[in-house]
């Protein structure tokens, strides 16, 4: 066999100098730096993708709040009686939107009309609920 094809298909187990495997390192350490840099922009793209959606479900429930506010005035403004609830339900759902939204009231007929709304994004409990309120006094 020649030297040179020796050289190329087969290792040479003669003792080399201090440099060798400093290519593996830089690769290594390189590669680390790539990946530590891609894993925070993954984290920061997926932290905005998670906020969008609860940007959405913000305005879910502040329109359902908008809409009981819009409902309770307007009945109260045509004369129909509101009974005042005397407190808060956590688990009565007074309307339920097409959207999937809903919402509670609480009214108050003492020294004047206060109405409240409690408008949340979805009617179940969950670990993302959003719930946005509204409240009129006159």
């Amino acid at each position: 066999m020649t030297p040179f094809f020796q050289s190329v298909f087969f290792f040479n187990h003669t003792p080399s100098s201090q440099r060798d495997g400093i290519t593996l390192l830089i690769a290594v350490v390189l590669l680390s730096a790539i990946l530590s840099i891609s894993f925070g922009v993954f984290q920061i793209i997926y932290s905005q993708f998670l906020l969008s959606g609860e940007m959405q479900n913000s305005f879910d429930a502040f329109y359902a709040a908008d809409q009981g506010i819009e409902k309770y005035v307007m009945l109260d403004r045509d004369g129909t009686p509101l009974d005042p609830t005397p407190t808060p339900c956590p688990t009565c759902v007074s309307a339920v939107l097409p959207s999937g939204a809903c919402y509670q009231y609480i009214i108050s007929k003492t020294g004047g009309t206060t109405i409240q709304i409690f408008g949340k994004h979805t009617c179940t409990l969950g670990r993302r609920l959003v719930l946005r309120a509204l409240q009129v006094s006159y």
